[in-house]
């Protein structure tokens, strides 16, 4: 019964996460189908985009089990809120991270846009 009602949680925190998973796998297949364009751009953004699919989905198991836990051991809820803590401290850590890279992906070879610009600029001038 504990098994089904962890499950249950999980799934149930996870539909609230849905639409920002969703985007998440979008750009993840995204990054997949631009590799052979941009091979590091997209190791950038697939690296950031599974950090964050991989930080909503442990955030989720979390928040079930800090549930069961708060539920069934109220005598020990500073230890659960102090690990509480900790965990979404390491939550928002992963987060950041995965932000980081995408953002970094996102404006990563600028320049290389712009010299073939440049290069496309002079070729029509002349």
């Amino acid at each position: 019964m504990f098994y089904y009602n962890y499950v249950r949680l999980i799934f149930s925190s996870l539909v609230g996460a849905l639409p920002l998973l969703l985007v998440w796998l979008g750009g993840a297949g995204f990054a997949i189908a631009r590799w052979k364009q941009h091979p590091r751009v997209s190791r950038l953004a697939l690296v950031g985009f599974l950090i964050l699919i991989v930080n909503v989905i442990l955030d989720s198991a979390w928040f079930a089990l800090f549930t069961r836990l708060e539920i069934n051991q109220p005598e020990s809820t500073q230890f659960v809120y102090a690990a509480d803590m900790a965990a979404n401290l390491v939550f928002l850590a992963l987060r950041l991270t995965g932000f980081i890279l995408v953002v970094l992906a996102i404006f990563q070879g600028r320049t290389e846009l712009a010299s073939v610009n440049q290069i496309i600029t002079e070729e029509a001038a002349s």
